[in-house]
């Protein structure tokens, strides 16, 4: 990007002398140019505002503070809008120029802020390594016209997905910003049918839209679809009628949206019957399990949803993403979406790179307060504020704009969805560049330019911590994780929250009323409750309240194994659910209301798993100066590597086992089958050398019609491969690899990948022929066919020999395969 065009312009603009709207991005894109026209753009934004009396001077001061520091420029402003004593650290030079100086509090480091300003960069993002092939696949480059993967990470989680046999449910990790949509995307075209993915929010299931038709290189005007409650009427009418005619492709819905409309409901159970629908995918999983207890419980419903949808079409494959996942929420997910042992993982889980991580401890509420307004007017914007409560959220707002901060929004579970939507869209447009918010804002709003996140309370856990800070830096440039509290109110405000949930007495209570409830049916050993039922003496229906704790319960008898849910259907008439369960503890149909022994142990469990969380979060803070502060996230979850960008402890990264192979769990199972054609083409045998030309591209392509879904290549390098990709047949599971990832899978156990027909090419010459063919016949058995193309018979001097002397099996001449 040419920045004196931007920075002529904003000068102007400022000045008032500039016409027209601000100069696009100009040249080759990056997220460092992305950053700094977004700045530019939120200053002339905030300069509006100011002039027109929508903001506060403090408002405009401090967008062009941040414009001023990621600029490192000098910039003339009108006489009299800047006072000499201001707080922003914007100073007037000897020719009359502002520029910003970073003057941070003592208590901050510089160091760190410095490079989420992008002003100083420390380390380089390690290069490819050249024995990685990152080129993908003729399918791939078709739909997408994409070259290559980010990552040797994406191209083992693409591949993973779009190998998930029919009836599967492939659980996939990838780390945030490593490219998930990609998956979805190329699942949609892997064979004609319907998609659905089950997005968090309205704002994700939109840009995912917006993204899929950008990257799909042919009209998808009537095959890519989101549903939301507010849709226009023309756009539901097409989704309609492209479902109806069988010509919809992807579906972006909530789970609300998919679960609750009856017409929706009944138009998907229609093309599941005809086996239009293929795939079932969850974006941001770990949701599932962290919201659909209490908030969202719609979530819950996916997993009787798509029983029933498997027992009409068995067919159906189901893939849950998501960029990391703690134990438990694995083995919950297992046991929610795993069916009769159907289940891959596919784990590239990583801790991320960006955040660099503060803690800054005050000494009185007073203290904090200041505190945080310094933090916020200091430290670089786009910026999210998260609290604990609603309450909080309008408090803190209400120092802020007294402290100047007028231009900012509060975004909790009292938001409404309209606002909602005007708030994420005037945040991801730019308009505003500070939010407060609970944890119910975040996930899925796609702003990859957050370059502080601020928490002001102790999370319940290192997870939702984790997750709530990785709002910052999905750009891929550094951002600020900065923790402000006063320890020990804090830490005793966190201990305190664990305490407000339901006695265990009132967890029976509940239970033996619905369970005794009129309102309840049996019908074959199993039983249906409606959730709407008051939990006393009477026929008065409950309230919202009362639903929600009813469904609560219901989900931690299910949680623990007490009961399986067979269906959960949405009663719109009084905004409740009906539950059909069975009962798996016999102890739940006693209708004593002394309360059983199994739910005072259920939840101490629960209570001591809270308390063991919420300490290491306690740990981090007591003994910030000792132990890296990324300790509690690599706890948490337990396939990472250790990584952090800096802490307290340290301002350089620190990392463990740097280099690993990204895949942290073998993928022993399913293996690929071995077509009789693949067999006969093999003539039989585990291995065969076939002699021909090494861009004669049919013989590669012959085994790749017969079965073969691996192709082995020595020159890794994506431009030399670029022809290879471009003559392959379409299949959409073939995956070029180097023989590093094939020799790391293998030694893996990972037959999922290398298993069925795998394709060498030698394309080096006799020089590598010997290394590359004993690498590869090192970890050859009964469940792989090695094929070896080769241009000649090359004679291998290291073993005086030929190589198809190497080769237990049968040489065959190009023309003798044509014959077969």
């Amino acid at each position: 990007m040419d920045t004196k065009v931007i920075e002529t312009y904003v000068e102007n603009y400022i000045n008032g002398s500039a016409g027209g709207s601000m100069p696009e991005i100009l040249g080759e894109y990056s997220a460092i140019n992305y950053f700094r026209y977004n700045t530019a753009k939120r200053l002339l934004i905030c300069f509006d505002k100011y002039k027109s009396g929508i903001a506060s001077k403090d408002v405009f001061l401090c967008s062009l503070r941040n414009y001023l520091l990621v600029f490192q420029n000098e910039i003339s402003v009108p006489e009299g809008v800047i006072s000499p004593d201001n707080e922003y650290g914007i100073i007037k030079n000897a020719d009359g120029l502002y520029y910003a100086s970073l003057e941070m509090p003592n208590y901050i480091d510089s160091f760190f802020v410095d490079q989420a300003f992008q002003r100083k960069k420390v380390g380089t993002d390690a290069e490819k390594q050249k024995e990685v092939f990152y080129g993908n696949n003729a399918y791939i480059y078709n739909l997408t016209h994409y070259k290559e993967f980010k990552s040797l990470e994406q191209k083992l989680a693409v591949f993973g997905a779009l190998n998930t046999p029919e009836g599967y449910t492939t659980l996939v990790s990838l780390p945030t910003g490593g490219g998930k949509s990609l998956i979805t995307q190329t699942m949609v075209y892997q064979q004609e049918g319907l998609t659905i993915v089950i997005v968090p929010t309205v704002s994700l299931a939109i840009d995912q839209v917006r993204n899929a038709k950008n990257n799909i290189k042919h009209n998808t005007d009537n095959e890519i679809f989101c549903y939301y409650s507010g849709i226009e009427l023309e756009r539901k009418n097409a989704l309609r009628n492209a479902i109806k005619a069988e010509t919809a492709r992807l579906l972006f819905i909530s789970p609300e949206a998919l679960i609750r409309n009856t017409e929706f409901v009944n138009m998907i159970a229609e093309a599941n019957a005809k086996k239009y629908l293929k795939n079932l995918i969850i974006d941001e999983a770990h949701i599932v399990i962290e919201w659909g207890d209490f908030f969202r419980v719609d979530y819950q419903c996916l997993e009787p949803w798509r029983n029933e949808l498997l027992v009409v079409n068995s067919q159906l494959r189901t893939v849950l993403l998501s960029a990391t996942y703690t134990k438990m929420a694995v083995a919950k997910l297992k046991q929610m979406f795993a069916t009769t042992g159907k289940w891959i993982e596919v784990r590239c889980d990583a801790l991320r790179r960006e955040p660099r991580y503060m803690l800054v401890k005050a000494k009185s509420y007073s203290d904090k307060k200041r505190k945080m307004i310094e933090l916020v007017k200091k430290l670089p914007h786009p910026m999210v504020v998260y609290i604990n409560s609603p309450k909080e959220a309008e408090e803190i707002k209400k120092t802020l704009v007294s402290a100047g901060l007028d231009s900012l929004e509060t975004f909790t579970g009292n938001t409404k969805s309209a606002e909602r939507e005007r708030i994420i869209k005037d945040w991801t447009e730019n308009k505003i560049d500070l939010i407060i918010a609970t944890s119910a804002f975040g996930v899925g709003v796609d702003k990859g330019d957050v370059r502080t996140v601020l928490h002001l309370y102790i999370p319940d856990t290192p997870n939702q911590y984790y997750q709530e800070l990785g709002r910052g830096g999905r750009d891929g440039l550094v951002s600020l994780s900065v923790m402000c509290i006063n320890p020990v109110d804090d830490i005793e405000s966190a201990y305190g929250r664990m305490s407000v949930v339901l006695k265990p007495e009132t967890i029976w209570k509940r239970w033996v009323y619905m369970y005794k409830s009129p309102k309840t049916s049996w019908f074959k050993g199993m039983i249906t409750i409606d959730t709407s039922v008051k939990p006393k003496e009477g026929t008065d229906e409950g309230n919202a309240l009362d639903i929600q704790w009813n469904v609560y319960v219901i989900l931690l008898l299910r949680r623990h194994n007490l009961i399986s849910i067979k269906s959960m259907v949405y009663d719109a008439s009084n905004e409740s659910y009906k539950i059909r369960i069975d009962i798996l503890d016999d102890s739940l149909r006693s209708e004593s209301l002394i309360v059983p022994q199994i739910i005072t142990g259920i939840r101490d469990k629960e209570s001591v798993g809270f308390e063991k969380e919420l300490k290491r979060i306690k740990n981090g803070i007591e003994f910030s100066d000792r132990i890296c502060w990324s300790e509690m996230f690599y706890s948490t979850y337990d396939k990472v590597s250790m990584y952090c960008g800096g802490c307290t402890k340290h301002q350089y990264p620190e990392m463990m086992e740097e280099g690993k192979f990204p895949l942290l769990l073998p993928v022993k199972e399913p293996k690929k089958i071995i077509t009789p054609e693949l067999n006969k083409l093999c003539q039989g045998e585990n291995e065969v050398l076939v002699l021909g030309e090494a861009d004669d591209f049919s013989l590669m392509n012959r085994y790749v019609s017969a079965g073969a879904s691996i192709i082995v290549v020595e020159d890794t390098g994506i431009e030399n491969g670029f022809d290879l990709i471009l003559n392959m047949n379409k299949q959409s599971n073939v995956m070029v690899i180097g023989i590093k990832e094939y020799r790391e899978l293998c030694t893996q156990g990972s037959s999922y990948y290398i298993s069925g027909g795998v394709v060498a090419l030698y394309n080096s010459g006799a020089d590598k022929a010997y290394e590359f063919c004993s690498t590869l016949r090192k970890y050859k058995n009964n469940d792989i066919r090695l094929i070896h193309i080769v241009k000649d018979d090359y004679f291998i001097q290291k073993v005086q020999k030929p190589i198809s002397a190497m080769v237990d099996g049968p040489k065959i001449d190009s023309y003798i395969l044509e014959r077969m």
